[in-house]
């Protein structure tokens, strides 16, 4: 039987599953380029964006996000 940290560990990743593969989905519903391997996107999904990438690229980062929502309120 599983303890409890387990259980929660393979919730987690079940919900993160769930929400990369509505990013890819999304991406190529609006034939936005994206990187399709869960793998790379479960990885940067848990990046520290602070410890990662650097101030320069936040404005960028910024742009991408915006897209993202103005597509997502078109539903």
């Amino acid at each position: 039987m599983k303890n409890y940290y387990q259980q929660y560990e393979m919730n987690q990743n079940q919900d993160k599953n769930l929400i990369i593969n509505e990013y890819i989905k999304t991406a190529k519903a609006h034939q936005i380029p994206i990187e399709e391997n869960p793998k790379t996107l479960d990885a940067l999904i848990d990046m520290d964006i602070r410890e990662n990438v650097p101030p320069q690229l936040y404005e960028l980062i910024g742009c991408i996000v915006e897209m993202f929502e103005k597509v997502e309120s078109k539903k």
